[in-house]
Order: C-alpha cells, then structure tokens, then sequence
C-alpha cells in the first residue's frame, strides 16, 4: 500500500476508524490505495474473505 500520509484527510481518517487487524492487512497488503473509496473497496474485499465470500467481483 501507498503511504498513509499521503491520502488526503478523510481517506486518512477512514483507515484509523479501522480495526487495527484490517489495518495491517491493507498496509501489508500490495493493494493500490489513492482515496478513501479505494480504502473501502480494500476492507469489503479483506472483510469478505475472512467470511469466505469474495467481492471483488461487485
């Protein structure tokens, strides 16, 4: 993942509003991260896996 510091301010506040856990897996991750919306789609997609169902496809 991108930098934190360099998403704007409400991407930024998104992904501290994150559990920790998630926050790891998407600085770990190789995910490309640009905005918030990004973020999002980075959690239902981490948070679908872990329930064994897969949103990348939506």
């Amino acid at each position: 993942m991108s930098d934190i510091k360099k998403l704007d301010q409400s991407a930024q506040e998104y992904f501290y509003s994150l559990p920790v856990m998630i926050q790891e897996q998407i600085m770990q991750s190789n995910m490309k991260v640009s905005c918030r919306e990004d973020l999002e789609r980075c959690y239902k997609n981490i948070i679908g896996n872990q329930h064994g169902t897969n949103n990348s496809m939506q």
